[in-house]
């Protein structure tokens, strides 16, 4: 939708974007980059109503990658045990994240509220006041702070503006379900972040190519 799109700036001291860790295991490791579900749960923090779907559309990496290891108590809340945890974060971030809003499709009775302006305006301002929610980079502990951008303009002052390109490993994307009768398909998607001066570049989430899938008994329905 034509005039849906926000760019905002997000930072902070530390990052801990997860890969697919087990909780079992000792030493957790930060992704190097955002992943896309992080970065929109940070604009969704930022301004969110059942009447939209926020789409991540580019993500610019302003600060150099670095890892800072730290090591961590944890504490089972169910048994109450404890154990040490080496966690590996991302230090000193900053990225410059460009996102859309689209209708929610899936709830016909918030089309009343479909104006384009009115959410447009409300996400920019709650972006200026640091968001309506607490913004986190990743993880409970990674404080992040929101504030309004100029992605174009300031692109040019990534480190990483010179190397035209940087690939990663192949990452989580996000989940999706889809009914089956009496069960939920979860489908896991996958993909392979590019770099390119500094952007990464994403597309729509159901074009992400699917690599697991796994089925979920749902309640029964009440007849």
């Amino acid at each position: 939708m034509f005039g849906s799109q926000v760019e905002f700036k997000v930072s902070g001291e530390k990052a801990f974007f997860p890969g697919n860790c087990s909780k079992e295991e000792t030493e957790m490791i930060s992704k190097p980059i955002p992943t896309y579900e992080a970065l929109r749960g940070i604009v969704e923090n930022s301004y969110w109503k059942p009447t939209i779907t926020w789409l991540i559309d580019a993500v610019c990496v302003m600060n150099p990658i670095q890892m800072e290891r730290r090591n961590e108590l944890q504490v089972n809340k169910y048994t109450g045990s404890c154990k040490s945890v080496q966690y590996t974060y991302l230090r000193d971030v900053c990225y410059l994240v460009k996102a859309h809003f689209e209708w929610n499709m899936a709830r016909p009775d918030m089309a009343g509220d479909r104006n384009v302006k009115k959410h447009q305006e409300i996400a920019v301002r709650s972006i200026k006041k640091g968001g309506r929610r607490e913004i986190f980079l990743g993880k409970e502990n990674c404080q992040g702070y929101v504030e309004p951008c100029n992605f174009d303009e300031e692109k040019a002052k990534s480190a990483y503006k010179d190397i035209p390109m940087l690939a990663f490993e192949e990452m989580f994307h996000h989940v999706s379900y889809k009914n089956k009768g009496d069960s939920d398909v979860i489908l896991r998607h996958y993909w392979q972040p590019i770099m390119c001066n500094g952007i990464i570049l994403f597309q729509k989430p159901e074009e992400y190519v699917v690599k697991e899938k796994f089925e979920r008994k749902s309640h029964n329905k009440i007849s």
